[in-house]
Parts: structure tokens; sequence; C-alpha cells
């Protein structure tokens, strides 16, 4: 079953695009709402394989609804009717957050064409994503077949696959565990070792629902629980495998959410409780998610800013090792984070 979210102010409008829409696919349900408020909470309740916004009477007003829902939920595609003379408004509606637009007047069968083909989209969407939530733990009984270093790389790269910038702050955090454990004097061999683990440190997010992994607004408090189960899921897809690599992926993926002072999740670990390629990422994950622009934040720390950040939390959220390793390396970390691929 797949459903839509439908969004008219016009209740009679409703009536008429839910009879055009419900021809697209018997499979589809719809669910309508004539306000904006309403619409945030249909798409909470549903989760909507795709959005519709239809407001002949308002342009401003459909513009308002499609950034509200686009924020509430980025990975929900959203098609807009935008009025036919205003030539500026599908752009408009697309910088908004609309996926896709038709010009009044709309026939029946370009509405059901188009959302058949954004509905299609999120139906290939889907099954690649569960494909590969299940093949994952295929992928690391294939170690015989492959070394280590390229069933991480595969991990990391179906990560991102799932979800684009959280492969890429994956790169970027590896590469800064990198630097890091190069300034703490560890030998090369140990210090690309921890860099190809650290990579899968938020591998675990391949188990959290888009709904909450893609929210672009504050998370509420039922949204962190969800989140805060990461850790644990990316240590449970790469404990039960014999690979250096990947074991040490998995104490990283466990431990990079806990606090020098034991304040953090999920074990509560103090000091030198927490492995030291734990402690490694956990100022690594910090110094790039805090200079990256995030999809939860707009606003970014500058690299001094965010140094002065981590040096007020050392010993406190940061082992103070890793902090001043970092800020020995601090002129090639600000080279990776500049860098946004």
């Amino acid at each position: 079953m797949w459903s839509i979210l439908l969004f008219c102010s016009d209740s009679d409008r409703c009536i008429s695009l839910t009879k055009i829409l419900s021809a697209v696919d018997r499979r589809v349900s719809i669910h309508n709402a004539t306000s904006a408020t309403q619409a945030v909470d249909v798409l909470d309740a549903s989760a909507p394989t795709l959005a519709v916004v239809s407001d002949p009477q308002s342009a401003g007003r459909s513009l308002k609804v499609v950034s509200i829902l686009h924020q509430r939920s980025p990975s929900v595609p959203l098609l807009v009717e935008v009025p036919a003379e205003h030539p500026m408004f599908g752009l408009q509606a697309l910088l908004a957050g609309a996926t896709d637009f038709l010009k009044q007047p709309v026939a029946p069968w370009e509405w059901q064409q188009r959302a058949r083909c954004l509905l299609d989209a999120q139906r290939q969407k889907h099954v690649i994503n569960q494909a590969v939530k299940s093949k994952v733990h295929r992928l690391l009984n294939a170690e015989e077949q492959l070394q280590p270093e390229d069933v991480a790389a595969i991990l990391a790269r179906a990560n991102a696959f799932h979800d684009e910038a959280t492969g890429r702050h994956e790169r970027r955090t590896g590469q800064i565990a990198q630097l890091i454990a190069e300034g703490l004097g560890l030998p090369n061999a140990q210090c690309l070792l921890i860099r190809a683990a650290a990579s899968l440190h938020d591998i675990g997010k391949i188990g959290i629902p888009d709904k909450v992994l893609h929210k672009s607004e504050q998370y509420q408090p039922e949204d962190r629980d969800i989140m805060s189960a990461h850790p644990r899921i990316g240590y449970d897809i790469l404990k039960l495998s014999a690979a250096p690599m990947l074991r040490i992926g998995a104490k990283i993926s466990l431990t990079h959410h806990e606090r020098y002072d034991g304040g953090g999740y999920p074990e509560g670990l103090a000091g030198g409780a927490i492995p030291l390629s734990g402690r490694i990422v956990a100022v690594a994950d910090a110094f790039e998610s805090l200079t990256v622009r995030q999809l939860y934040r707009n606003s970014v720390l500058s690299v001094n800013e965010t140094i002065l950040y981590l040096d007020r939390l050392r010993g406190q959220h940061f082992d103070p090792d890793c902090v001043d390793a970092l800020r020995a390396k601090i002129d090639a970390a600000a080279r990776i984070v500049s860098n946004r691929a």
C-alpha cells in the first residue's frame, strides 16, 4: 500500500483530485488536508510516499505548504500545481523544496502520469534500500573472498547510498581520525586502519527510518531515542567479523558517542574504558559536524571556533590528548572540511 498526501484548501477540489489520483493505482490511498497544520499532521501520521499540493486560490500559500512539508520530511517527493501566469513560480516552487510542478490548467491524465512517475521512483528507491539493508550481513560473510578494506569500502558506500550526506560525513571523519591518530604518534599501519574503520562509524544509520534520518528540523525526544540506537545497530552489524579492521569498526560504531566524563551513550563508559579508536572518532566526528553544514543545522563554526569549542570540552566530552593531536594537525584537517565532496 502506497499513500499520497493531498493538500487542497478547497474541499471540492480535494474530492475531485482524490478521484483523479486514486485511478493511478488501486493500491494507493489518499489522505486529504485543507490546512498547513493538517498537512503536517497527515505527514507525520501516514508517512506518505508522495505529497501533492494544489491550491489555485493562493500561489503563496502553496509555496508555504511546500516549504513546510519539505523541511518536515525532505525524503518525500512533492508535486505542486503552479499558476501559468507567473512564469517564475515553478522555479520558486522548486527552490522551496518541490520535486516537480505542473502548470495550470492541469488535465487529469497529466496529474496521473506525473504522480505515477514519482511513485514509481519512490518504489524503486524503497526496493533498493531494502536490498541494501538485507544484504549487509551477507557481505560480511564474503570476507574470505574480499579484503577487509574492500568490505569496509563497500559497506560505507552502501550507507552513503541510503543517505548521501552521511556517506560524505563518514569519509571526511575517517580522514580526520587518521590525522588525530598520527598526532598521537600511532604507527602508520594503525593510523590507516583507524581511517578505514572510522568511515563505518555511522553504519548503524542504515537501520534508522528515513523519516527520522532525513528530518531537517530539531529532533523531538522520541526522534533522539530512535537515532541513539544507531551505535548499537552498527556494532551488531560488524561485531561478528573476524577481520581486525571491521572489529575496530564495531568498537568505533558502539563508542563514538561516549563521553570522556562518562555522560555519553549507549553504555556510559568513561576515560580509558572507552577504546582509543572511539575517543579519536568522537573528536573527529565533532570537528567535521561543526565545520560542515548539516541537514538539521544551517549554521557552521569556523575551524578556529571549533577548536576553541573542543578545548572547552576537553576532559568532559573529549579525550584531552585527542583534542591536542587534532590541534597539531589542524591545517590538514581544515583542508579536509573545506573540500565538501
